[in-house]
Parts: C-alpha cells; sequence; structure tokens
C-alpha cells in the first residue's frame, strides 16, 4: 500500500503519527519514512495499519 495514501488517511482520521507508529509497532522515525515514500515495511505492519485505520488491505 502507498505510504503517501496511508499518510492522507491518518490525517484525514485525526491520528498522530507517534500513536499510529505505537501501536503498528514501528519506531515514529521508520513509520515517517514509509509515509513519506522512503523506505518499505513488511505486509505485516502495513496490514495492521490498515486495521487501525479502516481501510482495505492490498497490494500493489
Amino acid at each position: 500500500m502507498n505510504g503517501k495514501l496511508i499518510k492522507e488517511i491518518i490525517k484525514k482520521k485525526g491520528f498522530k503519527q507517534n500513536y499510529i507508529a505505537s501501536e503498528v509497532g514501528l519506531h515514529p522515525v521508520t513509520l515517517n519514512k514509509y509515509l513519506n515514500g522512503k523506505t518499505e515495511i513488511k505486509d505485516s505492519k502495513v496490514h495492521r495499519l490498515c486495521e487501525l485505520l479502516e481501510v482495505d488491505f492490498f497490494y500493489g
């Protein structure tokens, strides 16, 4: 899933990135790099992000 799309959803839903990172099990810096397209994270972490944000998980 595209990190920039996840970033928009986090903002729209009013979550703080530190809260999301904590809930997903990522360091806030790692989450930020993912959201800005600078790194990839494991699918399991993306899946947890999607669960937390209540969005569908898909590959690609």
